[in-house]
C-alpha cells in the first residue's frame, strides 16, 4: 500500500469511527446511560496490517479477534498498543494460546471450556465471559438461557477463572428493533447472576450489539459492543 492509498484509508476509517462513536453517545444519552461506560471493541478479524496500524493511530484500544492463530500474529507484531478479546469461538485445543495475549475471553460457551481455561490458567486469574445461546439456535454455540444461571455458579467454582459477565450474538434480524428482546435477556441473566455476589462472578459486563444493531445495544445496557465492518469495512475474507 503506497502513501496515497494509506492517507485514503484513514480518512474512511477516521469518519466511519466517528459515526459509530458519535451514535454510540447518542444511544446512551437516550437511554439515561453514561457514554463513558460503553467500551468499544473494534473487531479487527480478517483485516490486515494496515488496518490495524491506522486503528492504533486513530486511538482505537481494544481489538477484537476471532482466530487465535490469527491474533498471534498480530499480537507478534502490535503487542502492547492494544488490548486484545477473544470473541469468536475458542477451541480447547487453542487455549493455551490464547491465554497467551487475550485479556478477555468473550465466548466461553461450554462447561469442558471453562474446565480447560480454569486448567490453563493456573496461576492467575483469567477473565472470562460466558456465551449465552438467547436463540437457541441450533447453528450457534452458548449456553441455553434457562441454564445460564446455574451453570454461572458452576464454573465459578473452578479456581483461576473470574466471570465477568455474558456475551450474546441474537439471530438474525432485519431490523435492528427486533434485537430488543434477546438483549432484554441477557440483561435478565446478567443482572440475575450480579445479584448472587459471587466471589468469581462480579458479572458486571455485558458484551452484545455488532455493526448492524451496536446502537440498540447501547439502548439496552450492553457494556461491549463489537463493531467491526461499520469501522472498517467489508472485510478482507
Amino acid at each position: 500500500m503506497n502513501e496515497q492509498e494509506q492517507s485514503e484509508l484513514k480518512k474512511r476509517i477516521s469518519a466511519n469511527l466517528e459515526t459509530v462513536e458519535a451514535n454510540i453517545r447518542s444511544a446512551a444519552i437516550r437511554a439515561g446511560r453514561n457514554p463513558n461506560d460503553i467500551t468499544l471493541v473494534a473487531v479487527t478479524k480478517t483485516f490486515g496490517a494496515e488496518v490495524i496500524e491506522v486503528a492504533l493511530e486513530l486511538g482505537l484500544k481494544i481489538l477484537g479477534e476471532s482466530r487465535v492463530q490469527e491474533a498471534r500474529e498480530k499480537f507478534q507484531r502490535f503487542g502492547s498498543r492494544a488490548e486484545w478479546h477473544m470473541v469468536g469461538h475458542l477451541q480447547k485445543n487453542k487455549v493455551k494460546y490464547a491465554l497467551e495475549f487475550f485479556q478477555l475471553i468473550h465466548s466461553v460457551a461450554s462447561m469442558e471450556l471453562a474446565e480447560e481455561i480454569s486448567k490453563r490458567g493456573a496461576g492467575r486469574k483469567v477473565d472470562i465471559l460466558l456465551q449465552v445461546n438467547v436463540g437457541e439456535e441450533k447453528n450457534k454455540f452458548g449456553f441455553p438461557p434457562a441454564e445460564a444461571i446455574e451453570l454461572t455458579k458452576k464454573i465459578a467454582e473452578l479456581p483461576n477463572l473470574r466471570i465477568r459477565g455474558f456475551m450474546a450474538i441474537p439471530p438474525r434480524v432485519e431490523n435492528p428493533e427486533e434485537s430488543r428482546p434477546w438483549f432484554r435477556k441477557i440483561m435478565e441473566i446478567k443482572n440475575e447472576a450480579q445479584g448472587l455476589k459471587l466471589p468469581s462472578a462480579p458479572a458486571d459486563l455485558a458484551s452484545f450489539g455488532m455493526s448492524g444493531d451496536y446502537e440498540v445495544a447501547v439502548e439496552e445496557g450492553a457494556t461491549h459492543v463489537r463493531v467491526g465492518m461499520a469501522i472498517f469495512g467489508k472485510r478482507d475474507a
